[in-house]
């Protein structure tokens, strides 16, 4: 392999890699809610939590509870556990199975291609025929984490706002692992709130 092809293939990993990383967010919200005069949060019932198998453990479930309540405190709201809060604040995890399916071309086969080819000498000629070609499929299966934060109206228990954060879990991973992988969604997730009620 050259060097510019060499290039090309750490290029290429590069943006794969980067690509799977990325964290997906989503976003809804009542647009007749006033979003301006939120100032201190508290949480939610913790009875009303819902946590599926991978995050169904009490240092998970302090690990994504620190990490939003810091991002909360970053942005200015208050951390009240006293009193009746501006909002509450409640999360869920959702897991799904997913597969990624890619094909791509090897050239081990046969399909149309444009060439050149010689019939003596002093004869040389374009043919259209068949050059070698084989496709091959590459399945992927893997678990994609989907945290669910939603913000609630106290005195009307209504949802105000709701953000979802979906990533590729680690098919392997251990608490520094975890520690950054929560402490990114919830970063990503956190960016969208407040809402921009001005678009």
């Amino acid at each position: 392999m050259n060097h510019s092809m060499q290039r090309l293939t750490i290029l290429l990993t590069i943006i794969l890699i980067t690509a799977c990383s990325g964290v997906k967010v989503s976003t809804d919200y009542d647009s007749g809610a006033d979003f301006s005069h939120l100032e201190s949060f508290s949480w939610y019932s913790p009875s009303q939590t819902e946590v599926t198998r991978y995050a169904r453990s009490d240092i998970m479930d302090k690990r994504i509870r620190r990490n939003i309540a810091s991002g909360l405190v970053n942005k200015g709201y208050r951390d009240t556990a006293d009193g009746t809060p501006d909002f509450f604040v409640n999360y869920s995890v959702t897991t799904e199975d997913k597969i990624n399916v890619d094909t791509y071309n090897t050239y081990a086969g046969y399909a149309p291609g444009w060439g050149w080819r010689g019939a003596g000498y002093g004869h040389r000629g374009m043919y259209y025929g068949m050059d070698m070609v084989n496709t091959e499929i590459d399945v992927d299966q893997y678990k994609e984490g989907t945290l669910i934060l939603d913000i609630i109206e106290p005195d009307t228990g209504h949802l105000i706002w709701r953000g979802l954060a979906s990533k590729r879990l680690p098919s392997s991973s251990n608490t520094e692992r975890l520690n950054a992988l929560v402490a990114e969604v919830v970063s990503e997730l956190l960016k969208n709130f407040p809402p921009d009620t001005t678009q």
